[in-house]
């Protein structure tokens, strides 16, 4: 059987969109932490445990919230391509309010690269968290999810 339309019902045309990754994150679940598909084997996400979490194709490492995100950067990493960090801050752009720079700190002699980061989180407005193991590394992502979107009553002196 087969259906004739007027010629004005057929004019219409079907369109799919697909989403840019770096503008991904509007369409986001918002009780799920999501994790960029780049994160794949990262052995920090063995320790998530707490919170509901699954891959996602986005710009950002992490994504609370539509508007909160995290880098993720090893200082082993830092030290063998020191321009990843500079292209990966510059492909965040100014899509959300919170970023975080979530730092491993996993070689002995940090302190001028700990310095350097420092100052490239201050110039680029990104809030600084540094972790000495992959599971503080996991445990700071997960607090940072479960507390999205609460207020400091939480936390504040009764």
């Amino acid at each position: 059987t087969i259906l004739l339309l007027p010629m004005a019902a057929t004019a219409t045309t079907t369109t799919t969109t697909t989403i840019n990754p770096r503008d991904y994150h509007s369409t986001l679940q918002p009780h799920i932490l999501h994790i960029s598909t780049r994160q794949r084997g990262n052995p920090l996400l063995s320790h998530i445990r707490n919170v509901p979490h699954q891959y996602s194709p986005m710009t950002p490492d992490y994504i609370f919230s539509p508007t909160r995100c995290a880098l993720f950067l090893s200082l082993r990493y830092h030290n063998l391509h020191p321009n990843y960090i500079h292209r990966r801050i510059a492909e965040l752009k100014s899509d959300f309010e919170l970023r975080v720079l979530l730092c491993l700190v996993d070689v002995e002699d940090n302190s001028s690269v700990l310095l350097f980061l420092n100052d490239l989180c201050v110039q680029n407005n990104l809030t600084f968290i540094l972790s000495w193991s992959e599971e503080e590394a996991a445990r700071y992502l997960e607090t940072l999810k479960q507390f999205d979107g609460k207020d400091a009553s939480a936390i504040q002196k009764r």
